[in-house]
């Protein structure tokens, strides 16, 4: 990361931990028992400038919110191997609009990720789940789900983005887990995973040991 600094360029980086996790994923050896967050790493760098993990934002973007009543999914990841399948939103989305019948929800993502939201859309017919005509950029999506009720979706920077913004969240981990850094910064957040004796396979999933 290069920041300014009285005008000058400062450089900072921080620990990947990349051998520990090879052997992790290799040979199944945690060399990282303690655990990490990517978040607190993140934030380390920062730390000789009175910048302390953890942070709450309070982020205030223009928001395209007029109402909180409504639950965010974020389906979508950099990776493919990251995600749950569209088939299994669907479901989710329509056991949650059985439950809650006055809750709203809205599929968001990037330009990249139109395709899974309209697949999403395709498989549940209720005008209750919604999504936007033009994607969201990053502090777009953040500030939508940041005034949600809850945001659910998959290992993906907007979910850390709307924790760090003050608002609970559920992760649905495939490949990766906590032994990697991704764990949750509020209490009141939730990890929902299966414990498979492959996981965490790679940080990305592209290694699949189990398919």
């Amino acid at each position: 990361v290069c920041i300014l600094l009285k005008n000058k360029p400062v450089w900072l980086s921080f620990k990947k931990h990349r051998f520990k996790k090879i052997i992790l994923f290799l040979f199944r050896i945690n060399l990282l028992k303690n655990g990490l967050s990517h978040q607190h790493e993140y934030f380390k760098p920062f730390e000789r400038y009175g910048l302390i993990y953890p942070v709450n934002y309070a982020i205030k973007f223009n928001s395209k919110a007029t109402i909180n009543n409504y639950i965010c999914i974020i389906p979508s990841s950099a990776w493919k191997t990251k995600c749950w399948s569209a088939d299994n939103y669907a479901k989710l989305c329509e056991r949650l609009l059985e439950k809650y019948s006055s809750i709203d929800i809205y599929l968001i993502g990037g330009e990249k990720d139109q395709h899974i939201l309209l697949d999403i859309l395709s498989k549940v017919n209720n005008p209750r789940i919604k999504t936007f005509n033009t994607p969201l950029s990053i502090s777009e999506s953040i500030s939508f789900s940041a005034n949600s009720l809850i945001t659910i979706g998959n290992d993906t920077g907007i979910m850390f983005g709307t924790e760090l913004a003050g608002k609970d969240v559920i992760y649905l981990l495939g490949p990766t887990g906590k032994e990697l850094g991704i764990d949750t910064i509020r209490s009141t957040s939730t990890i929902i995973s299966k414990t498979l004796w492959c996981r965490p396979c790679s940080k990305t999933g592209t290694y699949c040991y189990n398919p």
